[in-house]
């Protein structure tokens, strides 16, 4: 389980590339997570543009041009990969 330092060090890790960056595409992989997603999850993040990336705790909270705030944890791997297209 990722420490304090460890969350914000991912955080400024990810800032360059994900500040600004376009959501093109959402994959909803674990329905049996603790709790269920939100009606229209997916559809709610795709083409949202992520205008700022912060923590609270041990969550990556990443602000959307909606004015909604998508949350994330690192998990047990505390990692989070960032893929060319």
């Amino acid at each position: 389980m990722p420490e304090l330092p460890e969350v914000e060090t991912v955080r400024r890790g990810l800032e360059p590339a994900m500040l600004g960056a376009r959501i093109q595409k959402v994959e909803l992989r674990r329905a049996d997570i603790r709790f269920p997603f939100p009606p229209r999850f997916a559809q709610r993040l795709t083409g949202r543009r992520i205008v700022a990336l912060g923590r609270r705790a041990k969550y990556l909270l990443f602000g959307l041009d909606s004015g909604e705030t998508l949350i994330a944890h690192l998990g047990m791997s505390g990692s989070f990969r960032i893929e060319a297209a």
